[in-house]
């Protein structure tokens, strides 16, 4: 029994310390992708935080991750039949068949689990674009199985897919341009006349058959109004990185830039304007439009989403319930206020444990904080990187 003695005291206390419940905030996160079904409810991939949908436009987000056991998703696509498809680094795709409520691990036959692209044709098939070393998986029977299709495609880093009317495919690379499969994916061909930028982002295809490519390193987009095979450059105003393009109904064209924020053309890509009014993270992963041509915009950098129904004449922040914040710090004020520190939205407070949180952000510039430090008086301290001319050291002698 005296053996026994500490086994019985201890049990107790490992029990309830292995209970954990997320705190209702802070919001935010990195948004990596967006996808719409037909009823317009929203889809979104983020970085730690899985997948979070909205069924009232984005105005609330709830996560939806049972059964995803990969929580960094880079793609997302609603099939034909209404079925989900997330991919994931390292856990390749997730398919949900009751609109995201569970997932199931479908990953028979891809043998590279790092999926950064989706796309699906008329028919229902689907098409898995991974980095280095996977290049293009496909698969006929709604993802149960796959086969790897890359004869022909010299670069296996496939960053974006798109599928035109005729159900040809075009695969954007991280090095090598595009590449365009006109048999379903069987074979590969590359189509990079004119391209001078080969390491693409993302693709998109206006319902005039006109492909645009974004490209890395700054070199801006492209046009191709043959089919890919010619193309030339697009004067937009930036020097950082296209990382998405959506397409409005009536022609109007989106682009998502690294740090710039939102560009808009009028002009089928002749023109580009900033759109930014309101887009208070200008670091734009991903763009999609619905069918009454609201925009969303995926940032990066803690940002979230946000929401224009004016054409991007102006955002709103869309976060509500949108849990994938990037923490760096936390510290308890002798008041017992909670504080945490985010990497690109600042500092929030919780008053009641967790339950809700504030942004507290006033006079505080540099929003990449890594650590937070309170003394015995209650004064915060609160340290940041230098991004965008901001950093160092800031203070707070009034709770924030």
């Amino acid at each position: 029994m005296k053996q026994l003695l500490p086994i019985l005291v201890l049990l107790p206390t490992l029990a309830s310390a292995q209970i954990w419940e997320q705190t209702n905030g802070p919001y935010g996160g990195d948004v990596r992708c967006i996808a719409m079904n037909a009823s317009e409810e929203l889809f979104i991939g983020t970085q730690g935080g899985g997948v979070l949908r909205s069924m009232d436009n984005g105005d609330n987000w709830i996560s939806v991750n049972n059964g995803i056991t990969a929580m960094d998703v880079w793609a997302i696509i609603v099939a034909p039949n209404d079925n989900v498809f997330a991919g994931t680094m390292g856990g390749g795709v997730f398919r949900s068949t009751d609109n995201g409520a569970t997932w199931t691990q479908v990953n028979d036959g891809l043998d590279w689990p790092f999926v950064i692209s989706l796309v699906h044709n008329s028919n229902g098939d689907l098409f898995a674009g991974t980095v280095e070393g996977g290049g293009v998986y496909r698969s006929t029977d709604n993802g149960d199985t796959w086969t790897v299709e890359i004869d022909g495609l010299t670069n296996t880093w496939v960053n974006a897919l798109a599928v035109n009317a005729s159900d040809e495919l075009f695969a954007g690379t991280f090095g090598n341009g595009v590449f365009q499969s006109t048999d379903n994916a069987d074979n590969w061909a590359p189509i990079n006349d004119g391209l001078t930028a080969p390491a693409l982002l993302c693709l998109a295809i206006n319902s005039g058959g006109d492909i645009f490519a974004g490209a890395d390193f700054g070199d801006g987009i492209f046009r191709s109004t043959d089919n890919g095979d010619n193309w030339s450059p697009l004067p937009i105003a930036t020097s950082n990185n296209i990382d998405g393009i959506a397409i409005a109904s009536n022609g109007d064209l989106y682009a998502g830039t690294y740090e710039d924020g939102m560009f808009k053309s009028v002009d089928n890509g002749d023109s580009w304007a900033p759109v930014n009014t309101g887009l208070t993270a200008t670091y734009v992963l991903s763009v999609a439009v619905n069918s009454s041509d609201q925009v969303f915009a995926g940032t990066y950098f803690g940002g979230g989403a946000f929401r224009s129904s004016d054409g991007g004449a102006s955002w709103n922040e869309i976060n509500t319930g949108l849990i994938a914040t990037d923490v760096r710090a936390l510290v308890t004020a002798p008041n017992g206020d909670l504080f945490a520190g985010t990497y690109g939205i600042g500092a929030y407070r919780s008053q009641d444990g967790g339950n809700s949180w504030q942004q507290v952000n006033n006079g505080l510039d540099a929003r990449y904080v890594r650590a937070l430090a309170v003394n015995a008086n209650g004064d915060l301290f609160a340290g940041a990187d230098w991004v965008n001319g901001a950093g160092g050291v800031y203070r707070s002698t009034d709770n924030g």
